[in-house]
């Protein structure tokens, strides 16, 4: 079974500010975009102990002009009554696709992060979807009420990655597809904090962390670089996954180091 997993935003302010700062566009050809994401995959392989994967990749052009970079979606099997990434259960022709914005604002950086400008950076938005690909993204949703999970042969059950959220008294928010009132609620896996604005949106709320600046918040940053830090560690440890992380890449993502009058890009929001 395939199941989105999550979507990466730009904000209209960051839009707006890449709108207003014009620069060459450069296309990049779907070959490259193919090659980068499977290059980024074994660069995140030597970091975490993700199994090798089947990756389809494709540009997206019902995006255009949208405020979604990319997405992810998952094949899921069913194993001892949860949906689990196929990526751990099955041997798929394809474990996971992702689909990207062909024309962003500006056009996509590909080059060394200390030159970026007025862009997004492809290779952070890649990172970003592959982990929505390997697994970290919710079934929850909310129409009139809360539910999750999914239906085959009309029982329901729930995602491996909802089975992990607690609320802050380390209480499951889930039994089986049975949830409990989580409004206004914070919500955790492990010790990370998952964003939950009071205003539901789907792909973007429970999907991802609540840490601004850093690789799996829910929006990326033009001109800016993001790795693995503790915080997608911690979640991806939940999976079974284990991430070494740098001192560095605790500290703060990678930014531009060029300095514009008026704007500071080390604020993080």
């Amino acid at each position: 079974m395939c199941s989105v997993s999550g979507a990466m935003y730009m904000e209209a302010p960051d839009k707006a500010l890449l709108e207003s700062h014009p620069v060459e566009f450069h296309h990049v050809d779907f070959d490259v975009l193919n090659t980068m994401v499977q290059q980024e995959y074994k660069e995140m392989q030597k970091q975490c102990n993700f199994p090798d994967a089947n990756i389809e990749v494709e540009y997206d052009s019902s995006l255009i002009d949208t405020s979604v970079l990319a997405w992810a979606s998952q094949n899921l099997n069913l194993v001892d009554r949860i949906w689990i990434p196929s990526l751990f259960s099955k041997p798929d022709a394809i474990h996971f696709k992702l689909g990207f914005n062909p024309e962003p604002p500006n056009g996509w950086h590909i080059g060394d992060c200390r030159y970026i400008q007025w862009k997004y950076d492809l290779r952070t938005v890649i990172r970003h979807e592959i982990l929505h690909g390997v697994g970290l993204g919710s079934s929850i949703r909310y129409s009139n009420g809360w539910s999750t999970g999914v239906n085959t042969g009309g029982f329901c059950f729930p995602r491996l990655y909802d089975t992990l959220i607690k609320d802050e008294n380390n209480n499951p928010i889930l039994n089986g597809c049975n949830m409990v009132d989580i409004t206004n609620k914070k919500l955790y896996i492990g010790d990370v904090e998952l964003y939950h604005p009071s205003e539901f949106t789907a792909g973007s709320s429970l999907s991802h962390h609540n840490h601004p600046g850093h690789l799996f918040y829910y929006k990326s940053m033009p001109n800016t670089c993001m790795h693995i830090s503790k915080y997608e560690a911690s979640m991806l440890g939940f999976l079974g996954l284990k991430c070494s992380v740098s001192p560095a890449t605790i500290l703060a993502p990678t930014l531009s180091t060029f300095l514009i009058p008026g704007i500071l890009f080390l604020v993080l929001y």
